[in-house]
């Protein structure tokens, strides 16, 4: 999980066509296997060999001669120019190899491989030819210094209610959706700066299943967050879960609908849901009817009036109701 440029040999052009092909197949496979990050990887291919083989013919012929100078009994004057021609290649080397490297494949996000042309380029463009390219994928967003919390909530993954930091750092080059880090320790920084804001929080877990340590709000170091598997991160509304004391907010009650015969009964069960829709005891319920007769333990007894009537279960300030409909066995 680290970002690593590939630099093809001259033996490699953009002008075969089978380049392409061999590209995507070393970018997508890993022996027998399939590659797990095959976003981290990014092919510099030159164009085409002809002017790098010459110009590197060049260069070697005046290397030669320099290291055979005394033999051939060059004056000073032939030794100065000699210098100064085999600076003037190494330099049309250099050049050449600059404008020559100006295609960059990587996985786009639609799964396929992606040229990216520089252009004509120089070797006064940038520091270096690395830096070149990483400036330009900055630009294009398919590199990213950095990343925000936000960016971890709004991507994240269905399935997980814990996501282990490794598996966060990892999604940077493993998924064609995400952009690449070109450090993947600022992963930790972005996990703190979320932790810091409430956006997300930063846990363990204990075999028992509860969450230690836990880290939501307050001061958490970069230096402090664990890349593993056996570290996660958690959204905000699940943390909450685990800090705000629960409290009442629904009631539902079973059956909701029921036909009933005149003198029949039927018992209703009332269960409690908190502010984050879980279990929660209930406490005293207190149950009314709008007809027939319902006991403190949520049994309605029907009477012999025919009708539609509402039973309704109140705990402390939540109510819930039920439809009960009595009518005789022929109308049922």
């Amino acid at each position: 999980a680290a970002l690593t440029l590939v630099v093809l040999s001259p033996d490699y052009i953009m002008q075969d066509k089978n380049t392409l092909v061999f590209i995507e197949k070393m970018t997508k496979e890993h022996g027998a296997s399939a590659r797990t990050f095959k976003s981290a990887l990014i092919w510099a291919v030159a164009d085409d060999d002809a002017a790098i083989k010459e110009e590197t013919r060049k260069t070697l012929a005046w290397e030669d001669i320099r290291k055979e100078q005394d033999e051939l009994r060059l004056d000073d004057s032939q030794k100065r120019q000699l210098v100064e021609n085999l600076k003037k290649a190494q330099r049309d080397l250099k050049e050449c190899v600059w404008r020559s490297y100006k295609n960059i494949v990587l996985l786009g996000k639609d799964n396929t491989m992606r040229l990216v042309d520089l252009g004509l380029v120089h070797s006064s463009a940038a520091d270096s030819m690395v830096k070149l390219i990483l400036n330009r994928l900055q630009q294009d967003g398919d590199v990213e210094a950095g990343i925000s919390p936000n960016f971890l909530v709004r991507y994240w993954p269905p399935a997980f209610k814990e996501w282990s930091t490794k598996a966060v750092r990892d999604a940077f080059f493993a998924s064609p959706q995400f952009p690449r880090l070109l450090n993947a320790e600022t992963i930790r920084d972005t996990i703190a700066r979320g932790v810091s804001s409430e956006i997300i929080a930063y846990i363990g877990k204990s075999e028992d299943g509860s969450y230690d340590p836990f880290y939501f709000g307050g001061g958490l170091a970069a230096n402090e967050v664990e890349i593993s598997e056996d570290m996660f991160i958690i959204t905000a509304e699940e943390a909450r879960k685990n800090i705000e004391p629960p409290k009442l907010t629904t009631l539902l009650i079973s059956p909701r609908d029921i036909l009933i015969e005149p003198g029949k009964k039927q018992t209703f069960v009332a269960q409690g849901q908190d502010q984050h829709s879980r279990e929660i005891a209930v406490g005293d319920v207190i149950w009314r009817a709008t007809g027939g007769d319902i006991d403190s333990d949520g049994t309605f007894h029907a009477g012999q009036d025919e009708g539609t009537f509402v039973v309704i279960a109140t705990a402390g300030a939540v109510s819930v109701q039920a439809r009960v409909s009595v009518a005789k066995r022929g109308v049922i």
